[in-house]
Parts: structure tokens; sequence; C-alpha cells
């Protein structure tokens, strides 16, 4: 034999003795054996020991495997369970930042448009004050008379206080006292 050829040999000789010597730890760790060791699952365990009742015969071990297939099997279901709530959860929450986004630039419209209205009414109010200031009482009094009462307040108020006094002598009695009270309470925040 040449070198080689014992090489070879040597090496089959260890091989085999590494499978055998692997079966025998197999065999001495699993109570089973070796041929309960080599089962795949635990299915397929129960169903090769069936007894001629048909019954199958379930060892603790297999037992055991069995039950911890089922609790890999439900961790496995509540995992993918959870994955779909949270991609639910989280669509759910950038739903909720685009509404709180929008409602933001609304909120920002609104405000544009109530100051723009308040700056306009100011000026309005401005000029109607500066109008009837340049009338005469005989002439303003009847007008102021015939405003809604806001109104009638909120000019005479903006008015010199002389001006508004001589304008209040040409308006009806019970309106010029009603409209008093409200420039008072007006006065007085």
């Amino acid at each position: 034999m040449t070198s080689e050829t014992k090489r070879i040999h040597g090496m089959h000789w260890g091989m085999l003795w590494g499978m055998l010597w692997g079966m025998l730890w197999v065999c001495s760790v699993w109570p089973g054996g070796y041929a309960e060791a080599r089962q795949p699952t635990a299915a397929s365990s129960a169903a090769s020991q069936m007894s001629d009742a048909g019954a199958p015969e379930e060892t603790p071990r297999t037992k055991l495997f069995r039950s911890v297939a089922e609790e890999r099997d439900a961790l496995e279901r509540l995992r993918r369970d959870l994955l779909l709530e949270e991609k639910r959860l989280e669509k759910t929450r950038e739903e909720i930042v685009e509404r709180i986004a929008g409602l933001k630039e609304i909120r920002d419209r609104v405000a544009k448009d109530m100051a723009r209205y308040h700056a306009e009414r100011e000026k309005e109010m401005n000029h109607l004050v500066k109008i009837y200031e340049a009338m005469s009482p005989e002439e303003a009094g009847p007008l102021v008379d015939q405003l809604e009462q806001d109104i009638s307040v909120e000019l005479l108020f903006r008015m010199k206080d002389k001006k508004a006094g001589r304008i209040l002598e040409f308006v009806d009695e019970g309106r010029a006292v009603s409209i008093t009270e409200d420039l008072a309470r007006r006065k007085v925040r």
C-alpha cells in the first residue's frame, strides 16, 4: 500500500469511528435511543408510535415536543398579530398627524382672515367716526338713532366726548339712555 492509499483508508476509518461514536452518544443521551432522536417532528413521532388499538403512545418527551411546537406556533401567531397591529397604529398615527397639520393650516387661515376683517372693520369705523364728527349734531342725532345699538355705541365711544354728548341730545330719549348705559359699561372695562 502506498502512503496515499493508507491516508485515504485512514480517513475512511476515522469517519466510520466518528459516526459510530456519534450514534452511541445519541443512544446514550436520548432515552428512546437513536430511532427516536431521528424523528423530525412531534406529529410524525406520534403517528409512528400508534399501537394496535389506534391510539398514539405519547411519551413525556413527545408531549414536551408537541407542547413546545404549539407554544412556538402560538408565539408566531401573536408576533404576526402584533406586527399587523403595529402597522395599523402607525398608519393611524400618520393620518392623525396629517389631520393635525390640515387643522393647523385652517386655523392659520382663519386667524389671518380674522385679522384682516378686524383691520378692515377698524378702518371703516374710523372713517365712519370722521364722517359723523364732520356732521352737525342735528344731522347726526337722527342717523345714530337709526343705527344698530352696537354700532351706535362703538361710533360714539370713538368720538370726542363733547361731540358725542351733543349728538346724543338729538337721539330719542329712551335710545339715548340705552346707548349711555352701554358706553358707561364699555368705559369701565
